[in-house]
């Protein structure tokens, strides 16, 4: 449902893609309308990024960034960039939060297609064991687990 410009909207999802080339942004109403955003990633800094994405996509409702993000319930974020930046250990240091019992599964899942059909052991052990292959470090160390 169209409204006309500069109708207060009550905006309540922000769904954010930070990619390598362009940052999306894609708002939802309370109505089930949405509109989408679009510009430059800025890897450097991605809220430059993000924000020019934002009014973007505002701008088409005709409603500001500051009645939109005080109305907001809820935010979805999803990166290239911050994938990436995990995986080529750019980034600062991180956790990973698991629940008692899959705490190797984060390590299973870098090769899930090469070990199916395994059992949840033996992926453990060709996980943990290199064989000769030059691997990388893993991305969360176990000594940052806790109890």
């Amino acid at each position: 449902m169209d409204q006309p410009m500069g109708n207060m909207r009550n905006v309540q999802v922000l769904g954010i893609n930070a990619g390598g080339t362009m940052t999306d942004t894609f708002f939802v109403d309370a109505d089930g309308d949405f509109v989408v955003g679009k510009a430059q990633s800025t890897p450097d800094d991605e809220s430059i990024g993000l924000i020019a994405s934002s009014e973007d996509g505002v701008a088409n409702w005709g409603v500001s960034m500051a009645e939109t993000l005080s109305q907001l319930q809820t935010g979805v974020y999803s990166g290239t960039a911050m994938i990436n930046r995990v995986v080529q250990r750019k980034g600062l240091k991180c956790g990973l939060i698991l629940n008692r019992g899959i705490e190797d599964n984060h390590r299973m899942g870098r090769a899930v297609q090469a070990h199916l059909g395994y059992a949840y052991e033996d992926k453990i052990h060709l996980n943990t064991h290199k064989y000769g292959v030059c691997s990388s470090p893993p991305l969360i160390w176990n000594v940052w687990r806790c109890a």
